[in-house]
């Protein structure tokens, strides 16, 4: 037996079980077990092989739409699509073109500017009558007469054109289609939070909150419409048993944080230095940096900074302590919301030696041409020394 509830919904639920013969089973005998999956915060790889999204029904558009996203490129290569609408005789298509950011329709372009990969970036377009408009970031990047929209559309997919090219590499998340103009600032206030589905004036809206991440999800192919309209998606060709081609943990309102190289290094001290460049949603309640003598250290590690709560970007610095002399380690900046830690890359620093200790006595034996000079190694140091005289 299996009920689905919300993510991250709370309650109590009454199951009974009845037999065939239309007893209810109450003995001892006939125990069941239940687990309880904790709320995800998803996001969906695409391998930009042939992975795709198709929605069937799908949101119609007779004038007026508007769509909002939040995407990760992996490679900037090709062409790669986000979201493309059959119409008869055209498609209308948001997509990149080796990395620059294009909306098309009726074989016309307007350009949003480059778009980077490895991060995530949020993108909207609105239409209102001949005009759209395209945004990157909650910003008017450009505005162009594309034509107009007077039939409604025939498909819709996520992650390719038409189910058939322009393939995605990268991620995907808190996707909709909106009924209306959304206004610039609207589409900044979308990209402050995560979407619920209770916004108002929606279509459809896909938060990606399906499956465990990265893990073994063979079989969830339905991508969840967690608006009032259900028009669910259908995944199309992604494996779901890996970290591509798969449900995966979303970073988009996590914390960004860059490493910086250590410094005023020391025998048994260094200075830690990190950059928060982006807040994420909420604020950070944590960060520093963590260290280790192994490669790949994370917060659940002693040796970490804890610097408390921060409701600014910039750049920081920590007090590595406690180390060892002649030493190599390995530093991560990080910062952690309520949403998840995020790392910077990481950095390696070696402490420096101790220098040995050593004193000269008086010279002995005295003669001629010879004489005994006497010396006293106090403190070997660190490492030992390779000659003494």
């Amino acid at each position: 037996i299996i009920a689905v509830s919300p993510a991250g919904s709370t309650g109590a639920a009454n199951v009974t079980v009845t037999t065939a013969g239309g007893t209810s089973a109450t003995s001892t005998s006939d125990k069941f077990t239940y687990i309880v999956i904790p709320a995800v915060n998803n996001a969906l790889n695409f391998d930009g092989t042939n992975d795709m999204v198709s929605v069937s029904p799908f949101p119609t558009a007779n004038g007026t739409i508007s769509f909002t996203a939040w995407v990760k490129l992996n490679t900037t290569a090709g062409y790669q699509s986000f979201g493309s609408w059959a119409y008869p005789g055209d498609n209308l298509l948001i997509r990149t073109a080796n990395g620059n950011l294009q909306l098309i329709f009726n074989n016309q372009a307007i350009s949003g500017g480059a778009i980077p990969a490895g991060s995530w970036q949020h993108i909207a377009f609105t239409k209102t009558g001949f005009t759209f408009n395209l945004y990157v970031n909650g910003f008017l990047k450009s505005s162009g007469n594309l034509g107009t929209l007077d039939q409604s559309f025939t498909a819709f997919h996520l992650g390719s054109l038409n189910g058939t090219m322009h393939y995605l590499n990268g991620e995907m998340d808190d996707v909709a289609v909106w009924n209306k103009v959304l206004t610039e600032t609207e589409i900044q206030s979308i990209s402050s939070a995560p979407l619920t589905g209770n916004e108002s004036n929606l279509r459809a809206c896909y938060n990606f909150n399906n499956g465990a991440s990265a893990d073994n999800n063979a079989g969830l192919t339905t991508l969840e419409d967690v608006s009032p309209n259900s028009y669910n998606g259908t995944l199309n060709n992604l494996t779901l048993t890996d970290t591509t081609s798969n449900w995966v943990k979303s970073t988009v309102f996590t914390p960004s944080v860059s490493t910086q190289a250590v410094s005023s290094i020391a025998t048994t001290t260094a200075t830690g230095n990190g950059n928060i460049t982006k807040l994420g949603i909420d604020n950070p309640t944590q960060y520093g940096v963590v260290w280790s003598k192994s490669t790949n250290p994370t917060v659940a590690l002693t040796t970490k900074t804890a610097q408390g709560a921060i409701v600014a970007t910039g750049a920081f610095t920590s007090s590595i302590t406690g180390l060892e002399s002649n030493t190599t380690y390995y530093v991560k900046a990080y910062a952690t919301n309520t949403e998840g830690t995020s790392y910077g890359s990481e950095v390696s620093f070696r402490t420096l030696p101790v220098a040995p200790t050593v004193t000269t006595q008086a010279v002995s034996d005295i003669g001629l041409t010879t004489a005994t000079g006497n010396g006293n190694v106090a403190d070997l140091g660190v490492p030992f020394p390779t000659s003494y005289g």
